[in-house]
């Protein structure tokens, strides 16, 4: 319902969105007691309306899941009440809507952060900035100064992060997207891509120097060593790329075995998806062997699959602007014609699509040449397209059946070779504890799914 009115006046929404200054990142709506952030970028905040919104709102559950690893360690010693809601994504429709549960909080009930922008920045409360303090340098993160004129407080993570004494007496930590640093950034990045490309925790980790999370932000822009603490981030990117990627590549080529999910594997070692381009340029400088072979295949078999997935997204989300509704019959055109156009009868044109994707997300190097890439492509077109399918099926939350990726010159996908089309649900990954229910998640799960299939058979 809130994707499919995406182009409706706010006053002729049947879900309304909530009013005041909520951020600009996200549309805000509450319905059947969760609270939903639908990703789109109503401020001119990055390049495009929705894939950049998207890309920042991962963010949400890979610094909950850090956060929480932290506060469910007994050594660390966090006092009691100190939480986190229920928070998972939603991909629908090319769409992503962020499903928070809802906590006893009110406008007078925060007291660490700021919910302006950094015009006021709250620490109020001794016991909880000394556990920000420490929160902060178990994630390696540098103390900084945020706020303006004579308010200058020192912070320990990003400054519009919230934690709220709640109406209950625990204290809930909230609007954490920006704890993680940003990579290097410069002038000519992305707009506003410092706000989404982010050090992974594991990298964070491993590194010698803790490391501001309001790099490059306007938040420590009063801090007098903000240029320094800034330059940080490039360093800290700059040991990915001389220490952690050739560490990563040595160890591959002696432990790893042919695995279609590479860049979970990466991931593990605190390398970004938007370094696999790097990844294969530094593998194919190697002396070839049968292990570089396959290592470059796997990296380009991801690429295209995220690349895939991405195009699609878009198609999905024109499609559902222009008719103003979703439907599954909708969702399989769409699916259909992408992966009929990029992989089932795929050109040199389709793959020289692909590789600029590939420049553009994946930091593919100008030294790996158009020819040289194609390849691989080809090769992966020939021998695994039906496995290729079946991965961006997974990533995107649909089957295919009834094709024989096998028969050569095969006739296109059909929209009714496209089936089980779901949401796409990612959540938090609690550690166990007696605090944690799993049966909260299957009821958050259960209230997304019923809304979505009703919204579909009331639209039949």
């Amino acid at each position: 319902m809130i994707v499919s009115e995406i182009g409706y006046p706010n006053d002729e929404k049947i879900i309304k969105p909530l009013g005041g200054d909520l951020g600009k990142s996200s549309e805000k709506y509450i319905a059947h007691g969760i609270f939903f952030k639908f990703c789109v970028d109503q401020e001119n905040i990055f390049s495009s309306k929705f894939a950049e919104s998207m890309k920042w709102s991962k963010n949400e559950i890979r610094v909950s899941n850090a956060i929480i690893k932290h506060i469910q360690n007994p050594e660390n010693k966090f006092i009691p009440g100190l939480s986190l809601p229920l928070v998972c994504s939603v991909d629908v429709a090319g769409f992503r809507i962020i499903a928070v549960s809802l906590v006893p909080i009110d406008s007078q009930s925060l007291i660490y952060g700021s919910d302006n922008q950094g015009k006021t920045v709250h620490k109020s409360n001794d016991s909880i900035n000394e556990e920000m303090e420490k929160l902060g340098r178990l994630m390696n993160l540098k103390e900084h100064l945020a706020g303006r004129g004579e308010e200058l407080k020192t912070m320990h993570l990003c400054t519009d992060i919230e934690v709220h004494q709640g109406l209950d007496n625990r204290y809930y930590i909230l609007d954490i997207a920006r704890v993680f640093p940003p990579t290097y950034h410069t002038r000519h990045s992305k707009k506003g891509s410092f706000l989404y490309e982010n050090v992974r925790e594991e990298l964070l980790s491993r590194y010698h120097t803790p490391v501001s999370s309001d790099n490059y932000s306007y938040f420590q822009f009063h801090d007098p060593n903000r240029k320094e603490l800034s330059k940080e981030s490039g360093r800290i990117t700059k040991f990915l790329a001389s220490v952690i990627i050739p560490e990563a590549i040595d160890r591959l080529n002696m432990e790893y075995k042919e695995d279609y999910n590479i860049s979970k594997y990466l991931q593990e070692l605190g390398i970004n998806c938007r370094y696999l381009g790097v990844m294969y340029y530094q593998i194919n400088k190697l002396v070839p062997s049968e292990k570089t072979i396959s290592l470059k295949k796997m990296l380009v078999f991801d690429m295209i699959v995220r690349n895939v997935k991405s195009i699609s997204r878009r198609v999905l989300r024109e499609i559902t602007v222009s008719r103003g509704i979703i439907t599954n019959q909708l969702e399989a055109i769409g699916y259909a014609s992408v992966l009929n156009r990029l992989v089932i009868n795929a050109t040199n044109v389709s793959g020289a699509s692909l590789i600029s994707k590939m420049r553009e997300n994946h930091n593919l190097p100008i030294n790996i040449t158009d020819e040289m890439i194609l390849r691989d492509i080809n090769l992966i077109f020939e021998y695994d397209k039906g496995l290729l399918v079946e991965h961006i099926g997974e990533a995107l939350g649909f089957t295919v059946t009834g094709y024989n990726f096998n028969e050569p010159n095969g006739l296109d996908l059909s929209p009714d070779n496209i089936s089980n089309i779901v949401p796409v649900v990612k959540r938090q990954v609690w550690f166990p504890s007696e605090d944690v229910d799993e049966g909260i998640f299957d009821y958050v799960n259960s209230i997304i799914n019923n809304m979505y299939y009703q919204y579909l058979d009331d639209n039949s």
